[in-house]
This record gives C-alpha cells, structure tokens and sequence, in this order.
C-alpha cells in the first residue's frame, strides 16, 4: 500500500509522519519504528525488510529518520 501511495506522489521528495504512514497502510506500526535507536534500522533501505521494499521497489530512498513527530523523509531515487 505504502508503494502504491509513493508511486502516485509527484514530489521528488516527502517528509511523511508516522500517523500519515499507518493512514496510508491502515496499519500500526510496531513499537521498534518509533524509537530513535532501533528506528533507525527498521526504517533502514535494505531490501531484505519488507517495509523498505515498499518504498525501495517504488523508485524512493528514505534518507533521514527524524522522530515519532516528524516522521522521516523519503527522496525519489533520481539516479535510476
């Protein structure tokens, strides 16, 4: 759902909340994307997490985490 949403986006660049993503998946996120320090992996853009495949396999790079508040940012991956 998070890769169709993406692939609709005309931005090249978004800064989604946490609360906007589980809208767009109408799911919860587990406890280890919230936190800063597991966060950070979880929202990592490796392939082998089924949440980066969402946005990876749409042609988006997360490229900050930021917080539970602020949510990250994703970029279109312009060198494809």
């Amino acid at each position: 759902m998070l890769g169709v949403y993406l692939e609709g986006l005309s931005q090249e660049s978004i800064r989604p909340t946490f609360a906007k993503i589980e809208a767009v998946t109408k799911d919860k996120l587990p406890s280890s994307a919230y936190s800063f320090i597991s966060g950070n992996s979880w929202w990592a853009n490796d392939i082998t997490h089924s949440q980066a495949k969402e946005w990876l396999n749409s042609g988006w790079k997360k490229t900050r985490y930021l917080s539970e508040k602020n949510g990250l940012n994703l970029r279109k991956n312009l060198d494809e």
